[in-house]
């Protein structure tokens, strides 16, 4: 065996262990396999100032597009303007479904798609704890203060954004409306991070559903407009 071919069994034998996944992220929920094209992320710090405690949140968004700072916000405003011509311009629904499934196809494809938000909290932590750390799973509905690093998530599965789906709102058979799933343990860690710049994530959460969740590792740069994103968008009449 030539020293080429012995290279290749070995690049085919890892990618058979961590199934060539984008991002390096992957796994199972719900009976669908996670599958992401791009991470971007935004941070806050500061005071709160109705209770004075310090906070810095980090919070990882997992896309189903390229260069995603940039193309989700165009996809929000094209729906949204959209929308508005259905009232301002008497808009058809055939016109309006055929623009809503370009808008669709044009950025995600007309496959079903997942979205990942991942919410990590880098304080409360020791003064000699570093922030590039492990962060336990807490709900955001907790009420109690957690007293270390820690996280939250939510996952999206959208059904495939076609002209069918559009026309069954319109003729109020059906709703495109997401599935939603919320983690329930496991753990995140922060392996690298530049303030404003870009982080490096590795997540192992797990989520109340069959398959368990997902596992892997991203590097993301800086989106500060990633603040305001919404995860359920695009739904409803």
């Amino acid at each position: 065996m030539s020293h080429c071919q012995s290279l290749s069994l070995i690049f085919l034998f890892t990618c058979s262990l961590c199934s060539c996944l984008p991002l390096g992220i992957g796994g199972n929920v719900d009976g669908r396999d996670l599958e992401f094209v791009s991470a971007t992320y935004f941070e806050l710090r500061g005071i709160d100032p109705a209770t004075s405690i310090e906070f810095h949140e980090i919070e990882l968004w997992l896309m189903p597009m390229e260069n995603s700072c940039e193309t989700f916000p165009e996809l929000l405003s094209e729906l949204a303007d959209l929308r508005s011509q259905i009232d301002s311009e008497s808009l058809l629904a055939e016109d309006y479904c055929d623009a809503w499934e370009t808008a669709f196809a044009s950025r995600t494809g007309l496959d079903g798609f997942w979205m990942a938000q991942m919410r990590l909290n880098a304080l409360p932590r020791d003064d000699n704890e570093d922030i590039e750390t492990d962060y336990i799973f807490v709900d955001d509905a907790s009420e109690a203060i957690p007293s270390s690093p820690h996280f939250d998530g939510s996952l999206a599965w959208y059904p495939p954004a076609t002209f069918d789906a559009c026309a069954q709102e319109f003729s109020g058979s059906d709703l495109f409306t997401a599935d939603h799933f919320g983690a329930d343990g496991g753990i995140a860690r922060l392996n690298d991070y530049a303030e404003d710049t870009k982080v490096t994530i590795t997540l192992e959460p797990s989520f109340p559903s069959d398959g368990g969740g997902l596992a892997g590792k991203s590097t993301a740069d800086f989106c500060p407009g990633a603040a305001e994103w919404p995860i359920d968008f695009g739904l409803g009449l």
